[in-house]
């Protein structure tokens, strides 16, 4: 992955396993699966990296602490964040609130911020 753009995943591959092939200065969007014991593993796996992780705002949570710690810039949306659901699936309304986890401050742009509330973490 070369250090000036973005790391992106085609179809059918696995962001999980080729987490160790991201460069630490790679930019990588990531919304990983919630099922039991899979946010940790991402974001280990993805703490190296120029992340920005869409997840829960769960303080209660280990992938959490581990998370917060390694990010600079936490940016909680005004509004709720829904998400289609894939074809066949009935939609719902989110009743979690979300955040955006930048690894670098200077990753989250303007327009993101304005529609966060957003703190640096150091």
């Amino acid at each position: 992955v070369q250090a000036d753009r973005a790391f992106r995943l085609e179809k059918g591959e696995d962001g999980l396993a080729l987490a160790h092939t991201v460069a630490p200065s790679a930019r990588v969007f990531i919304n990983p699966p919630y099922s039991s014991g899979q946010v940790i593993r991402w974001v280990k796996a993805y703490a190296h990296a120029g992340f920005c992780f869409l997840l829960r705002f769960d303080p209660s949570t280990e992938w959490f602490r581990v998370l917060y710690a390694n990010s600079e810039l936490v940016c909680l949306p005004r509004k709720r964040v829904n998400f289609d659901p894939p074809p066949g699936v009935k939609s719902f309304t989110n009743v979690y609130p979300h955040a955006l986890f930048f690894a670098r401050f200077y990753h989250a742009s303007e327009q993101i911020k304005r529609l966060c509330f957003s703190w640096r973490t150091r």
